[in-house]
């Protein structure tokens, strides 16, 4: 018995009516259409999917997509020009319509075997009312009952019971053609790309012509894939838009860009916004998470150059939204029946890296919590002037990393996550830490939460196969707390008030706990001025050098203009 894929729409608006108000199974619906094939047959399975008029996407009082499955009871076929009488027995419904970007999003990895399908498939791009689903590549029913099964459980035992169907209820994923990706591991357990691969790249990546220290990129690494909001801030032209650009030309990602202007006041411009005519325009952002999950083998990076020229809260706020609950669509207003489809189900997928680049200056906007909680801030502002490159060469063929090498190893710092001794040693140490520091910033009411206590213990945790990298140009080690510290806890301080200068004082006195005599506040800043305010602390025995250099830039600005801030 063969499977076929039938869609109905606005002329049978009491059918699809039956279907979506979920009328007490089973039950017949009625299709007369063209183009249908002459061996379809009763008894044959049926997809039903719920259109419009002509898809071209009209309005309905239903919701479209996938929504019900069943089998031919009667079929009078014609010729393939000629109105054919189709009658379909609704044996199972889903609990809701599930478009092709809702079957992208319950199984991104799966639906490279459903692809290809008739109506169900992005690949798929005829009009034929009735289409049979020829079982090859992009076109699994075993797949497709899979995915079913993941957005609605016991569609598969639901389905058992109907005999066309029966063959495809047990799902055996396809043997891949190619050798695994670097990133997963023998348990299918993501571990990230090597230091080996990523010393490959950072020879890449200054053979072009970049300069890169180590930890610099390690750090890149261990942040995305924590958390795949990073912020490149620091003073123009020391490669902070050139460093995405590159790690992605030379590890396989695909790469979109947009550049931010003071007239941004809300999402129209990344999201997208509907003219005048009622047509939606999909902004690059939209575009690009569709892309990202339409291709979820491979890691996409986007852009976002001088991303605070405009108020970050406004421009981006569906996507900042969308860090936390990634089944969130990014179009939060209500779209054209026309474009509902294709746009209203896109959501943030787990493989688009989003970074922003960041010039410090009057004529830029500050970081509210909200943003800074949700981004790891990277800041690249001391480039080795006398250092001179080789003459430039052709980017090699590195490794195509995929999507898995930056997959992270957790979401959560939960008990039950698995990690190994380890890594578990990693996460209490940023915990202890976390609580010390928090004990400071409570006295500012600048304390941190669950989300950063998750997102420095999980950074140190994805650091830990990068530790050989993590070194400056002369080899001396960077240690991933003391960056941590930088990315997560001190962007948040910012004023000129009291509460700031105890809170800075403070912090300077735990900073200068190390193997040494503690040292006070004055003496901390009096050394590092006399060496020059460089970004790593001359005092010997310092636990957290650079986060101690960057307090005693904060300190001495707010001594000398009333104010500080993190940003330079």
């Amino acid at each position: 018995m063969a499977v076929f894929v039938v869609r109905i729409g606005k002329d049978v608006p009491q059918d699809a009516l039956d279907i979506h108000e979920g009328r007490e199974l089973p039950f017949l619906i009625d299709a007369s259409c063209k183009q249908v094939p002459g061996h379809l047959k009763e008894g044959d399975g049926v997809l039903v999917w719920l259109g419009s008029d002509n898809n071209k996407g009209a309005p309905t009082e239903w919701k479209q997509g996938l929504r019900a499955i069943g089998t031919v009871y009667k079929a009078e076929v014609e010729s393939w020009a000629d109105e054919s009488a189709v009658t379909v027995q609704v044996e199972y419904t889903l609990p809701r319509s599930l478009t092709r970007l809702g079957l992208i999003k319950t199984a991104p990895a799966l639906y490279e075997h459903v692809a290809r399908m008739p109506v169900l498939g992005i690949e798929s791009f005829a009009n034929q009312t009735i289409q049979e689903l020829k079982t090859g590549p992009g076109q699994s029913p075993s797949a497709l009952i899979e995915t079913l099964e993941r957005a609605a459980p016991g569609t598969r035992q639901a389905l058992a019971a109907i005999v066309p169907f029966q063959p495809y209820t047990h799902y055996v994923p396809p043997v891949p053609d190619r050798p695994p990706k670097p990133g997963g591991g023998s348990d299918g357990m993501p571990t990230g790309p090597s230091a080996e691969v990523l010393q490959r790249v950072l020879r890449e990546l200054t053979d072009t012509g970049f300069q890169l220290e180590p930890w610099l990129l390690a750090a890149f690494v261990a942040a995305a894939r924590t958390k795949p909001f990073l912020i490149l801030a620091g003073i123009s032209g020391t490669g902070k838009s050139l460093l995405p650009t590159r790690v992605a030309s030379v590890t396989g990602a695909s790469r979109a860009v947009a550049a931010v202007t003071p007239a941004w006041t809300d999402s129209s411009e990344l999201i997208g916004y509907t003219d005048l005519e009622g047509t939606f325009r999909p902004g690059p952002f939209l575009k690009a998470a569709r892309d990202a999950a339409a291709s979820d083998q491979r890691e996409h990076f986007f852009l976002l150059d001088e991303m605070n020229l405009a108020r970050v809260e406004h421009y981006f706020a569906e996507a900042l939204s969308g860090m936390e609950e990634r089944s969130n669509p990014l179009v939060q207003g209500v779209l054209p029946d026309a474009a509902a489809d294709e746009w209203g189900g896109v959501t943030l997928p787990p493989n688009l890296l989003v970074v922003g680049t960041v010039n410090m200056d009057e004529s830029t906007h500050g970081f509210s919590r909200k943003v800074l909680d949700r981004a790891f801030t990277i800041e690249m502002s001391s480039p080795d002037l006398a250092k001179r490159l080789g003459s430039l060469k052709t980017p090699g063929d590195v490794a195509d990393l995929g999507s898995a090498a930056w997959a992270p190893v957790a979401r959560r710092v939960a008990l039950d996550a698995g990690f190994s001794d380890e890594q578990n040693l990693v996460i209490d140490r940023a915990i202890e830490v976390l609580k010390e520091i928090n004990r400071l910033l409570r006295k500012a009411s600048l304390q941190v939460g669950l989300r950063v206590r998750d997102e420095l213990s999980l950074f140190l945790v994805h650091a830990l196969p990068l530790t050989s990298l993590f070194e400056d140009g002369d080899g001396n080690a960077v240690d991933p707390l003391d960056l941590g510290l930088l990315m997560k806890i001190l962007p948040r301080i910012e004023g000129g008030s009291a509460a700031i200068s105890r809170l800075l004082t403070d912090l300077l006195g735990w900073c200068s706990d190390g193997d040494d005599e503690t040292l006070t506040r004055d003496e901390l800043v009096a050394a590092w001025r006399d060496a020059g305010h460089p970004e790593v602390h001359p005092t010997a025995g310092l636990a957290y050098p650079r986060t101690t250099a960057r307090l005693c830039l904060m300190w001495d600005r707010l001594e000398s203009e009333g104010f500080t801030s993190y940003w330079l």
